[in-house]
């Protein structure tokens, strides 16, 4: 067991080492120009009233996008898995959300996003805010920087979105509790934060669960009328034992699990949903092979919002058409061949 989460570990974990810094300073543009494909403004809020995460939610067209500052510990880490420049450009870049934006009328499904070890859901601002402008309401955990892997961290992370779920659904005020169905709920979550997610669900009745490359030592007991969605890449170090284990947690998982999908994408590797995709070309050989695929970071990225929009459109918002239209659209995302 020990080695076998010595495994895990170290694929969760994949550019936790030192990196060398960037040549030269890296532009943000790729990251600023990616636009939310909704019809909604997005907003975004943190502090007491937001159960500790941060959360983004369809706003009206006013409020201001600016930066958001990136802690010293977040640059470390980032600058770590990264490189420097790239650090410094996900730290200037300014993307869609508006501080404090008047939230848009009505009340939207919500969805409760962990990241990875070591990673922040600051890190995947351009899936987040894509959901948000889509009609969710997002609130993302973790929003400086999650704790590093461990085995007891995958159960910690678990209970961090069920207390998250609770606070929102239940203590949130008024100006945040007007926006949110509390009735249709996801629980979303990249690497740790996907497995994290699947623990989760039989504590969050009636919730849909999406995991995003989230490796797992032991299959969850998904309830059977769940659905769940486990997106994955390519890990080329990852050798035939590790992927044979994990091909067989999944069947496990969705063993009695009437809508359980998996799908793994040609060409993908395990940083390709963070936002540091778009700006792989200032991330140093062979740490750049090693983290992204050569599908490119604006078609991962708008592949991937474009497959979990879809997923949760048909799980949760009774859009039928909408999972088979995506799945048609991205051949790219096939039934895993290769775990």
């Amino acid at each position: 067991m020990t080695r076998l989460l010595s495994v895990a570990a170290a694929i969760l974990c994949l550019g936790c080492a030192p990196a060398p810094e960037a040549a030269a300073p890296v532009d943000p543009a790729p990251v600023e120009a990616v636009r939310p494909a909704g019809p909604h403004a997005v907003g975004v809020m943190e502090g007491s009233q937001t159960a500790g995460g941060r959360l983004y939610y369809p706003a009206l067209d006013a409020g201001e996008a600016r930066a958001i500052a990136l802690t010293d510990a977040r640059r470390e880490k980032l600058t770590q898995r990264f490189g420097a420049g790239v650090a410094d450009a996900l730290g200037r870049a300014v993307t869609a959300a508006r501080v404090d934006a008047a939230p848009a009328p009505g009340r939207f499904p919500l969805v409760i996003f962990a990241p990875g070890s070591n990673m922040a859901a600051g890190d995947y601002r351009l899936l987040i805010e894509d959901l948000a402008s889509r009609g969710y309401v997002v609130l993302a955990l973790d929003p400086n920087g999650a704790p590093p892997a461990s085995e007891e961290r995958y159960a910690a992370a678990a209970d961090e979105m069920i207390a998250a779920l609770t606070r929102i659904t239940t203590e949130a005020p008024a100006p945040v509790a007007a926006v949110i169905d509390r009735d249709h709920v996801a629980l979303v979550g990249h690497s740790l934060g996907g497995a994290a997610a699947l623990i989760a669900l039989p504590r969050a009745p009636g919730a849909v669960a999406i995991n995003l490359d989230g490796d797992m030592m032991a299959a969850p007991a998904v309830p059977p009328s769940a659905s769940v969605l486990y997106v994955i890449g390519y890990t080329p170090p990852e050798n035939d034992r590790s992927r044979a284990r994990r091909a067989g947690v999944w069947r496990d998982l969705s063993a009695g699990v009437a809508d359980a999908v998996a799908l793994q994408i040609t060409d993908f590797r395990h940083f390709d949903y963070a936002d540091a995709a778009l700006l792989q070309d200032g991330v140093a050989e062979p740490m750049r092979q090693a983290r992204f695929g050569p599908l490119g970071g604006a078609k991962a990225h708008a592949l991937t919002t474009d497959l979990i929009a879809a997923f949760l459109d048909s799980r949760l918002k009774g859009d039928t058409a909408a999972w088979p239209a995506a799945t048609a659209r991205h051949p790219e995302a096939t039934a895993p061949t290769t775990w």
